[in-house]
This record gives C-alpha cells, structure tokens and sequence, in this order.
C-alpha cells in the first residue's frame, strides 16, 4: 500500500539546493539566464512549493547583493522610482495569495507562471514597445513583478519588458 507519492532522498534535495545555487549564480552573471527562473520548479519537484520558494529566497538575495555591487550606481532613479511602488503592491497581493492557498494550488501558480515566462521568452524578440510611453508601462511591469517574484521568483521578465521601453544603455 502506497501513502502518496514517493519523497525524494534527503541526498536527491540537497543536490538539487546545491544546482539552484549554482544556477542561480550564473543567471545573475548572465551566463545562464533563461535557467534562472526554471530553479524554483526544479527545487519545488524535490520539496513542497512553499518550502522552496522560501529556502530559495536567501539564496536570491544573496546573489542579489553580487549583482547590486557590480552595478553600483549604474542606475536610474526614476525608473526605480516608477517600479517601486508598484512592487509593493504586487508583493502584497503575492503574499495573500501565497498565505491562502494549499500546496497543490501553489504548484499550479508556479507552473503557469513559468508557462507564461516560456512563452514571453519566445516572443520576447518580437516584443515592440513605445519607448515615448515608457512611463505607462511602470505600473502593470512592477506589479507583475511583485506578484510574480512572491510566489514563484519570476520577477524578472516583467521588469525586462518593461526596461526594454526605457532606451537603457
């Protein structure tokens, strides 16, 4: 008799912790970009969502002081500006959402959401912005990627929309 699906060997998950650092790594040095956000489904195949999103979190932010230091005021602040609140808002939401939602339903966002990130990367090329509009776009690429970043680390692509109509170096 079977009491649900097999778990993973301890040796398994830390395998896969020790890969989505690595892979971490190299998609904030820019090598490996498109695995990136494939992590948190890989970690989230060994472990239940909810532990993985936030085992992941502190390997994130530590990658992501690497990243802030090589660009250290290399920035807009009036993009950051324009994001931010917007974030917020999304990172709010995300959190309600994450709070009241079982296992099974978290796995299904985590997987629609790397759908739908699939599917940008596919079209992404062919994504043609306003550039004069930029501004309009702030809201929707931050709160998205608020939302996003909170439940399943795929803050990213909005953001890169929506830096694509700023005319960043």
């Amino acid at each position: 008799m079977c009491d649900g699906p097999a778990r993973p060997s301890e040796l398994l998950v830390i395998a896969v912790i020790a890969l989505a650092a690595f892979l971490v790594g190299f998609s904030k040095a820019g090598v490996a970009g498109t695995l990136g956000p494939s992590v948190t489904v890989m970690v989230a195949l060994t472990m239940p969502a909810d532990d993985a999103v936030g085992l992941l979190l502190p390997i994130l932010i530590i990658a992501d002081w690497f990243t802030v230091a090589a660009h250290w005021k290399q920035w807009d602040l009036a993009i950051y500006r324009r994001l931010l609140a917007a974030a917020l808002i999304g990172i709010a939401v995300g959190s309600l959402v994450i709070s009241s939602v079982d296992e099974e339903m978290l796995r299904r966002i985590i997987a629609v959401a790397m759908l739908v990130y699939a599917v940008f990367y596919f079209f992404s090329r062919r994504i043609q912005l306003d550039s004069d509009r930029s501004h309009l776009y702030a809201w929707p690429a931050g709160a998205t990627a608020g939302l996003t970043s909170t439940f399943a680390h795929l803050g990213g692509p909005p953001i890169f929309v929506y830096l694509m109509t700023t005319n960043l170096d």
